[in-house]
């Protein structure tokens, strides 16, 4: 009885359930002695953990109510003199009433604002059947102080992405691809694609664009709720105001939009020099297991439609004011950071960037000449394209038309901006368009007779 209360009050002490039922806070003090932490090695003092060796917890419940389809687990630590590679943090877990053998590692998370104070750790996906874990730091030096840590417990649910389409009935080389909306991934958290989660989003001019991978699991049921769990792990471990990366991409070419406040909005992915740059992170861990083709796939129709955007030329190398550096336009994470500091995007991974920039290359070459089949057998031309919002349309048929055509013009999200119909029996039409007040971007012309039609994309610099 005296250790079943026991257990009870260390439980009441240690745990600080979140107000959702899907997230779990266990905090933890260095500095005391304490019967909840097993020391090895080392004494627990008023400043902190003192000496080399290993501090383990003693067993701690999970009490999620709803752990499905994983549960992620991170952690924070605060101290004095933290060095993260002479810092190790592990999990053991139950299942089923039995305890794992091994202890699996947590790693170091490089994205996070980590410094001497505090380090974080990437997110761990446990089986959604874990009911207890202990949490085992090992400290290999005598210099660090470990003050105090935060366990988070998270479990995303099942999140259904539906059936993903495009408003835009062609989607041509420079069009954005479609993705996944943060309504639908960042439900429980009311999030919206132009607001971020908290304060207001800062915009920048984008000149590079730069190529992360999680670093976590290669498989998953449901990619979705994978991208909730990085969104939990950035703003409840990190302490960000949404997730830190501006695209996501999982193996199987699903494209989720993250970090909210729309195009150009300044996340948080590259050793904190994020002003001038557009992240995009790979799901899954790419230094021994090759990215799959179909997110290979969609990571060049997302850089192209970005390069064509921003006006950057995938070759090519500048200066960025974020790092004072010289960078490739297309970079992976390693390239906007100390040398050694991280080795994201993974090695596989980051050898493909070179085929990367010349397939977007490549790709943009298409994008101003991106056209159906149909009307082939007339003469269509829009210029100047590239232009500033004023350009002719000139149409030549080799035979009368006898159905009215319609001109539009539409935005890369499928908006109409610019309507006009032609009438009937005309074999020659030229047409000026004045679009004085659109925004710098990519945009959809599109000419139909109301049976047939053909469609071009054009660039407003």
């Amino acid at each position: 009885m005296k250790k079943t209360h026991l257990l009870l009050l260390f439980y009441l002490f240690l745990i600080n359930k979140t107000s959702a039922q899907n997230g779990q806070n266990i905090e933890l003090s260095f500095t005391k002695p304490s019967k909840i932490l097993k020391t090895e090695k080392l004494n627990l003092w008023k400043y902190g953990s003192k000496g080399e060796g290993i501090i383990t917890t003693q067993d701690m419940a999970v009490t999620l109510q709803k752990p499905e389809p994983f549960i992620a687990l991170s952690v924070a630590i605060e101290g004095l003199r933290i060095d993260a590679s002479l810092v190790e943090v592990s999990v053991q877990t139950k299942q089923d009433g039995t305890w794992s053998k091994e202890w699996q590692p947590v790693e170091y998370n490089s994205d996070a604002d980590n410094s001497a104070l505090k380090m974080m750790t990437n997110m761990l996906e446990l089986d959604k059947s874990t009911t207890a874990i202990r949490v085992r730091f090992c400290i290999k030096s005598n210099d660090i102080r470990l003050k105090k840590a935060k366990i988070r417990l998270f479990a995303p649910g099942n999140i259904s992405t539906g059936s993903i389409g495009s408003n835009l009935e062609l989607r041509a080389a420079c069009a954005i691809p479609p993705s996944v909306s943060r309504a639908v991934w960042g439900a429980q958290w009311g999030l919206t694609d132009d607001k971020i989660y908290k304060g207001s989003p800062t915009v920048t001019p984008v000149t590079h664009l730069i190529v992360h991978h999680s670093a976590g699991n290669n498989a998953s049921t449901n990619w979705a709720a994978v991208i909730a769990s990085y969104f939990d792990l950035h703003v409840n471990t990190n302490g960000w105001s949404d997730i830190g990366y501006n695209w996501l991409i999982a193996p199987d070419g699903q494209l989720f939009v993250g970090r909210g406040g729309g195009n150009n909005v300044v996340g948080a992915h590259m050793c904190g020099y994020n002003a001038n740059t557009m992240g995009v992170c790979l799901i899954g861990n790419f230094t021994t297991v090759e990215p799959a083709p179909l997110a290979l796939n969609k990571l060049k129709q997302l850089l192209t439609w970005k390069a064509s955007d921003s006006n950057i030329d995938p070759l090519g190398n500048s200066a960025i004011r974020s790092n004072y550096a010289t960078m490739n336009n297309i970079s992976g994470h390693r390239n906007g950071c100390a040398p050694d500091y991280t080795e994201c995007p993974g090695n596989l991974l980051y050898a493909k960037l070179p085929t990367l920039r010349q397939d977007v290359k490549t790709a943009l070459a298409g994008c101003t000449t991106a056209s159906d089949e149909l009307f082939s057998e007339n003469e269509i031309k829009i210029f100047p394209n590239p232009n500033e919002g004023q350009f002719s349309i000139s149409i030549k048929m080799n035979k009368k038309q006898h159905n009215p055509l319609t001109i539009n013009v539409l935005s890369i999200d499928g908006r109409i901006i610019f309507e006009k119909k032609i009438n009937e029996n005309i074999v020659e039409i030229n047409e000026k368009i004045e679009l004085d007040n659109a925004a710098k971007g990519m945009y959809l012309v599109r000419i139909s007779d109301g049976q047939k039609s053909t469609s071009q994309l054009i660039a407003i610099h």
